[in-house]
């Protein structure tokens, strides 16, 4: 899956009785897998709300990251 930024995003889907969760992610620097973003899934299509919120969390990752490069 893309976000509009380009930058790659996995979904994980768990199903719980009636209740399906997705979570979406992504293999940041370093071996390390960064949790975004998790919501009830109500469709095949993760909606935009949901894709841009995950986007959002990750560019502030990214950001915090950078500032603390020496």
């Amino acid at each position: 899956m893309r976000a509009r930024s380009g930058a790659s995003f996995v979904s994980y889907e768990r199903a719980s009785g009636d209740e399906h969760l997705r979570v979406l992610y992504f293999g940041a620097p370093g071996r390390r897998f960064v949790l975004l973003h998790a919501f009830g899934k109500r469709t095949a299509k993760v909606p935009e709300g949901e894709l841009a919120a995950a986007e959002a969390s990750m560019k502030r990752y990214l950001q915090r990251r950078q500032e603390r490069k020496p």
